[in-house]
C-alpha cells in the first residue's frame, strides 16, 4: 500500500484528465482504501467489533509500538464497599475468573486503616482475598498507610496476596502518621511526685524512628516546680521538659492560698513536645509529668498527641 494516495488534478493540470490518469486516479484510491480497511481487520471484525477470538488481539502479546486489548483489559477502577477500614471490597466487571498475576486495580478508599488490610476482589462468582503488602516485601500495612478517600493503586501477586504500588499517605513518603490521640480530659495527681499525662501502645513495626509529638499544659500550685518527660517503656527519652511555673489569674499572685492548679489550668499557656524514639519493637509511649515541691497541688490537660514513624 503507497504511503501516500497520489492524485492528478485537473485545476493543477490546467486541462482535461486522460482516460488512463482517470484509471490511475481510481487505481490509487482504491489501494489507499483496501490496505485501511485491511488494517481495520487486524483488530475488528467485519461487523465493527473488537476481535474476541483466542489468537487473535485479545489474548496476543505484546509487540512493538502496539498496545493489546488484553493488556488494557488488566486495568481497572472500583470503590471501596467495605464500611471496615482494615478490609477493602470491590467488585470487578467484565472478569468471570480470579485477576491475572499484575493486573493492576486503582482504588478509593473507604476509611483510615488502622491495622494490616486485607483486600477482597470479586470477579462474577469468583472472590480472591488475601492481605496488602507495601514496600515489596512481605511487610503488611500498618495504621495511617491508607487514607480515606485516597486513590490507591494495587497490583495481583499472585498467591492471594496484593501489592501496594502508589504512595503512602503523606505529603513526605518517608513519614507516615500513624495516629492521632485527642483527648479534653484532665488529671489532677496528689502527693505522687510521678504522675501519666498520656500514653499511646505502639505494636510492632517496621519503622527506623518513631516520633511522638504532644500539646500538652500544665499548672502547679504554690512551690511547686514541674517536667515532662517521655518514656519508651520504663526507660526515660531526653530530652525533658521544665514547665513555666505559676500561671494563675493576677488576683491570685505566687503564693496565694487561692492559687490552686485545679481551679486555674485554663490561663497556662498550651506547649507542644516532642520525642523521638526507636522503631521496629513493641513498646508503650509515655509522658510522665514530674513535680518536685511541698505542695500536692497540679494538673495536666492534653489537648492531642500525634504518632509518627519513619520509614
Amino acid at each position: 500500500m503507497p504511503s501516500t494516495i497520489t492524485l492528478v488534478k485537473r485545476l493543477v493540470k490546467g486541462s482535461a484528465l486522460t482516460a488512463t490518469e482517470m484509471d490511475t486516479n481510481l487505481q490509487n484510491l482504491s489501494d489507499g482504501i483496501t490496505g485501511d480497511y485491511t488494517k481495520f481487520l487486524v483488530a475488528h471484525d467485519a461487523n465493527g467489533a473488537v476481535k474476541t477470538a483466542s489468537g487473535t488481539v485479545n489474548g496476543s502479546a505484546l509487540s512493538d509500538a502496539t498496545v493489546g486489548y488484553d493488556k488494557l483489559s488488566t486495568l481497572f477502577y472500583a470503590e471501596d464497599s467495605n464500611a471496615d477500614v482494615n478490609q477493602i471490597t470491590v467488585s470487578l466487571t467484565g472478569l468471570t475468573a480470579a485477576p491475572a498475576i499484575g493486573s493492576v486495580i486503582y482504588i478509593k478508599v473507604n476509611g483510615t486503616n488502622t491495622d494490616s488490610v486485607t483486600m477482597n476482589v470479586t470477579t462474577g462468582s469468583v472472590t480472591t482475598q488475601g492481605p496488602i503488602k507495601k514496600n515489596g516485601t512481605t511487610a503488611n500495612l500498618v495504621s495511617g498507610d491508607l487514607q480515606n478517600n485516597q486513590i490507591i493503586a494495587v497490583a495481583y501477586a499472585g498467591s492471594n496476596t496484593f501489592h501496594l504500588l502508589s504512595n503512602l499517605s503523606v505529603s513526605d513518603p518517608g513519614i507516615v502518621k500513624i495516629a492521632t490521640v485527642e483527648s479534653d480530659s484532665s488529671s489532677h495527681a496528689s502527693a505522687s511526685d510521678r504522675s501519666q499525662i498520656t500514653s499511646y501502645s505502639l505494636a510492632s513495626n517496621s519503622y527506623s524512628r518513631i516520633i511522638m509529638k504532644a500539646t500538652v499544659r500544665m499548672i502547679a500550685g504554690y512551690n511547686v516546680d514541674l517536667t515532662a518527660q517521655f518514656y519508651k517503656g520504663t526507660v526515660g527519652v531526653a530530652p525533658s521538659y521544665e514547665i513555666p511555673q505559676m500561671q494563675v489569674p493576677p488576683s491570685n499572685t505566687y503564693g496565694g492560698g487561692a492559687a490552686t492548679a485545679t481551679t486555674n489550668i485554663k490561663y497556662a499557656p498550651w506547649q507542644t513536645l516532642v520525642a523521638e524514639f526507636d522503631g521496629g519493637n513493641t513498646q508503650t509511649e509515655t509522658i510522665y509529668l514530674y513535680k518536685e515541691g511541698t505542695s500536692n497541688d497540679y494538673k495536666a490537660e492534653l489537648d492531642f498527641l500525634e504518632v509518627y514513624g519513619v520509614i
